[in-house]
């Protein structure tokens, strides 16, 4: 199977997009297309749903968001973890905003195991022009070892969306994979 068969198949596209042009419309999400001797077709234009400033600090993404949950909320500070499947929250912003404990769950992870209870909540970001997208029932982890906010790729996954990061500018976008992947 040749390369651009086997990109083709791992990135679910139609095979009649020029390899190029996936290229150009993956480096147009993280800041310009490259620059190379010979010309790059254009890349499709797409703009994000929601542009998130953040920074990277210690090798990861740090960004916040608006976190509520049965009429309490608050801005939260997150890590960007799409190794990481569900939004991970520390006990003490699960106390905060009154998350139920939807049932205990037994996790693991990279510093061993824990006793933790799965929730939801919500999360509402304001976009540039002012326009507050609210992502519903958003299932969550609440780990009382957890010593940060992890913010998974679930997230992602329930709301059907694609993330990209912008390391040097410091911005998250976030995308309607139908954009993106059509």
């Amino acid at each position: 199977m040749s390369k651009r068969a086997v990109i083709h198949q791992l990135l679910d596209l139609s095979p009649e997009h020029a390899l190029d042009e996936m290229v150009c419309h993956l480096a147009e999400l993280l800041g310009g297309c490259p620059s190379t001797e010979s010309p790059t077709p254009a890349a499709p234009s797409c703009s994000p749903t929601v542009t998130i400033d953040g920074e990277v600090a210690q090798d990861a993404f740090h960004f916040s968001v608006s976190i509520a949950s049965q009429g309490h909320g608050q801005s939260v500070p997150f890590i960007l973890d799409t190794g990481a499947f569900e939004m991970l929250l520390m006990k003490d912003v699960a106390d905060a905003l009154h998350l139920p404990n939807d049932g205990p769950l037994q996790i693991q992870g990279v510093t061993g195991n824990a006793e933790a209870y799965q929730s939801h909540v919500d999360v509402e970001v304001t976009d540039a022009q002012g326009q507050v997208h609210t992502y519903q029932n958003i299932p969550c982890v609440v780990d009382p070892s957890a010593t940060g906010n992890l913010f998974g790729f679930r997230f992602f996954q329930v709301t059907n969306q694609v993330v990209a990061v912008n390391p040097d500018t410091g911005k998250m976008g976030w995308y309607a994979a139908s954009t993106l992947l059509s």
